[in-house]
This record gives structure tokens, C-alpha cells and sequence, in this order.
């Protein structure tokens, strides 16, 4: 086999990858979209349904918050919020219960001290912090190469991809904390029977697919300069 064959095999390779990965974040929406329209039977609403378990798990310091974002629900760990968007709160669908219950599982991660949330939350600050500054480093890194100074411009230019490398590395991190909150919730639902039966299976691929955001989230970094080459080469 030719190198050429081996390259051109790697780049299929990867565009099949790409192409799984969007249609995994697509997956989501529309699973979200299609449990949103089944009313659960206990018809209470997401809203009601956090206020209750906050009360049940004695977490009475947790807070909420609104966004407008469509799913874009988080939990503060810093504030102890619960940040879940204007539809999730007013509905008692089983995807907007689903996916309240997930950011309440890591709401009770915070409460049990779990180790991989205090990591990932560390890790994530100083991530975020140092990415600021990664394309000035970046452009220094060049300027310096330019103008003569190559040993300097390499300790930048190296800088800068241990900088992307780590928020690469941190996004891995996350994975099994969303998976451990997703957890958490189904049993949750299950053991306090906020759900039925056929409901809980429903509410298992939705936070199953959830958690699988975050490997979507891993691989798309991990593509993100060959996305930034395409385009500056082929301009799409």
C-alpha cells in the first residue's frame, strides 16, 4: 500500500468521524424535541420537580437560574446553580424532567464532594484562563520566527499547543463526570418514582445521549485545527 493510499484512507477516516459526531449532536436535539411533546404522568414540571428535590435532599443553599439558550442548561458549581432554560423549567415533558435531573446530579456530585467534579472544575478555570491569551502567544510565537529569533518563537508557538492540548485533555475529564451525573438522575427518578416505567426508558436514552455530548464536544476539539486548515485551504 502506498503512502498516498494510507493518507487518503486516515482522511476518510476522519471526515466518517466528523460526520458521526454532528449527526450525534443533531441526535439529541431531536430526541430532546420528540420526548419534549410526551406530558410525564405525574405532571409536574421540571421547575416544581427541582424545587421538590431540593427540599427532599435537604440542598437548600441550591439556587436557579433561567437562560433563554435552548439547552443550554448547566450546573454553576461555584454559585451552586442550577442554570436551565425558560422551556426546561415550564414544561412537564419527560425530556425537560430528564434533563433537569441530570444538572441536579451534579448538584448532588457538589453535595458528596465528588473528586471529578472539583477536578474538572479546577482544571476548567485555569483552562479558560489561559486559552486568553493563547493567540497573542501564538502571534508572538510567528513575529518571533520572522524576525530571526527562532528558539523563542518555538518556546511559544510549544506554549501555545500545550495550552489547546490541556483544554483538549480537560474536555476527556468531563466525560465520566457527565456520565456519574446521568447516572445519578436516573436513580433518583427511579427510586422516588417521579417516573414510570416506560417513561424511565425514555428518560435513559435522553440522558445517555446527553452525556454523549461531552464525547462529541472531546472529538471535535481534537479536530478543530484540521477544521481551521480546511478552511483556510479549501475555504469551507
Amino acid at each position: 500500500m502506498t503512502d498516498y493510499a494510507i493518507y487518503i484512507i486516515i482522511g476518510v477516516l476522519i471526515i466518517l468521524l466528523l460526520s458521526t459526531l454532528g449527526a450525534t449532536r443533531a441526535q439529541v436535539v431531536s430526541t430532546y424535541k420528540k420526548y419534549d411533546k410526551k406530558p410525564c404522568e405525574m405532571g409536574i414540571t421540571a421547575g416544581q420537580f427541582i424545587m421538590a428535590s431540593k427540599k427532599y435532599l435537604g440542598m437548600f443553599e441550591l439556587r436557579v437560574a433561567r437562560t433563554e439558550r435552548m439547552l443550554g442548561d448547566a450546573y454553576d458549581l461555584r454559585s451552586r446553580t442550577l442554570i436551565l432554560s425558560d422551556d426546561v423549567l415550564e414544561s412537564n415533558s419527560v425530556a425537560a424532567i430528564s434533563v433537569s435531573a441530570h444538572e441536579l446530579g451534579h448538584a448532588m456530585q457538589h453535595n458528596d464532594e465528588y473528586v471529578g467534579l472539583q477536578i474538572s472544575y479546577i482544571l476548567t478555570i485555569i483552562t479558560k484562563f489561559l486559552l486568553e491569551f493563547i493567540v497573542p502567544i501564538i502571534l508572538a510565537g510567528v513575529i518571533m520566527l520572522i524576525f530571526g529569533n527562532a528558539n523563542t518563537g518555538l518556546i511559544f508557538l510549544y506554549s501555545a499547543a500545550t495550552i489547546f492540548f490541556s483544554s483538549i485533555l480537560i474536555k476527556l475529564v468531563l466525560i465520566p463526570v457527565e456520565f456519574n451525573a446521568s447516572k445519578r438522575a436516573l436513580k433518583y427518578l427511579k427510586d422516588n418514582n417521579v417516573l414510570t416505567k416506560k417513561e424511565l426508558v425514555y428518560s435513559k436514552r435522553i440522558l445517555k445521549l446527553a452525556a454523549f455530548t461531552y464525547v462529541y464536544s472531546f472529538f471535535s476539539a481534537i479536530f478543530l485545527p484540521f477544521r481551521i486548515i480546511r478552511k483556510l485551504i479549501l475555504g469551507f
